[in-house]
Parts: structure tokens; sequence; C-alpha cells
């Protein structure tokens, strides 16, 4: 519809204007994200969260090798304090020795200190711990390959006097044993540090 001005040119009407005119207050596109793009974008940020806290996880649960020595250096003083003490209880000779087999039963002495140590005593087994593959342990005494230690009744260890040297990566820990049965444990060095140089 359209109608006629003073100067003579037709323009269309006010009713003609609204009826083309674009409806302005309803846009055909809204911004912003739908509920399915948001949805997806919290489902890569959470698969990416898992994976980073796996890969955290699995970092933490491997020990460092200061831990492993630390580890192991407890834990054969751990069979040693046993071992003693089974030799003075029962009043008679008990073996530590160096290494157990494969099915975890004790086998016969067959000196692998690094694979870990086992009790026996009148021929049976009483305990044993294995040790993490990473760890070293040598015997560095009389006598030189040093297969079991004995203690006797008394708890001592007659000539068998000498120290077990346990490494894994650059760090080392010893255990000093003598005559009496006794020991004592030296703080551990890294590799560099070790007076006489490193052992393993």
């Amino acid at each position: 519809m359209y109608f006629s001005s003073s100067d003579g040119v037709q323009k269309p009407s006010s009713f003609a204007l609204l009826r083309y005119a674009p409806l302005r207050c309803f846009p055909s596109r809204q911004l912003g994200f739908s509920l399915l793009e948001v949805l997806c974008v919290v489902l890569i940020l959470t698969t990416l969260a898992g994976v980073a806290w796996q890969s955290s996880l699995m970092s933490s649960l491997i020990d460092h090798p200061y831990d492993q020595v630390k580890k192991a250096q407890k834990s054969l003083t751990r069979g040693l304090l046993l071992a003693r003490q089974y030799a003075v209880q029962s009043q008679q000779t008990v073996l530590l020795c160096g290494g157990i087999d494969e099915e975890g039963s004790v086998s016969a002495c067959q000196g692998n200190w690094s694979q870990g140590w086992s009790i026996q005593q009148a021929g049976k087994a009483k305990t044993q711990q294995p040790f993490s593959t990473a760890i070293v342990v040598r015997w560095s005494g009389f006598p030189v390959k040093k297969h079991f230690i004995r203690f006797q009744a008394n708890g001592h260890t007659g000539y068998q006097n000498g120290t077990f040297i346990v490494c894994a990566g650059q760090w080392q820990g010893r255990i000093t044993l003598n005559q009496s049965g006794r020991f004592y444990v030296s703080r551990l060095q890294k590799g560099s540090d070790v007076v006489g140089g490193f052992a393993c």
C-alpha cells in the first residue's frame, strides 16, 4: 500500500513497512553454544585430564633409586636381625641365605644376594624376602664369595665379617657385619660422593 506525499512522490505506508520489514527482535541464529557442543567439550577435557592423572600416577608409583636402596637396605637388616634372633631363641644354628628361587620357596643358598634373602633352620625355610630387579647387592669381606651368613646359638657369626653393599642407579648403601653378629648401617651415598669409588 502506498500513499502520495505533498510533493507527489508515492511512499509506502506504515503498514507495508511493518509487513515486509525483518523482525530484528528474533534473529534467525542465536549467539552461544548448544548443549551438544558443551557436552562434547566437557567430554574431551575429562578424557585429557584422565590421561594426565594416569601418567602422573604411574610416575609416582615408580620408586626412585634412592628409595629402592633404602627399602632393600632395611629389608636386609631385618633379615640379619631375624636370623640372629632365631638362633639365640632356639639355641641352634641359623643361616641367612642369599637368594630365593623363581617359585618363591627357599633354595639351597646359592649366594645370589641381589635376588633377595631367605632364612633356613635345620634345613627348613622360615622366611624370605625378594628384592626389586633394580637392586644389586654385593658382599665384600671374608670369605670373598659368601653364600650365607651363619648365626650360632650365641648370636655370633664366628669368623664371618664384612660388608653388604646395596646399589640401585647411582645410589648405594652399606651394612657392615662384625663377628659378634651385630651390624651398623651407613647413610646412602651417591656415586660421585662414595669414598673409594662406586662399589657396584
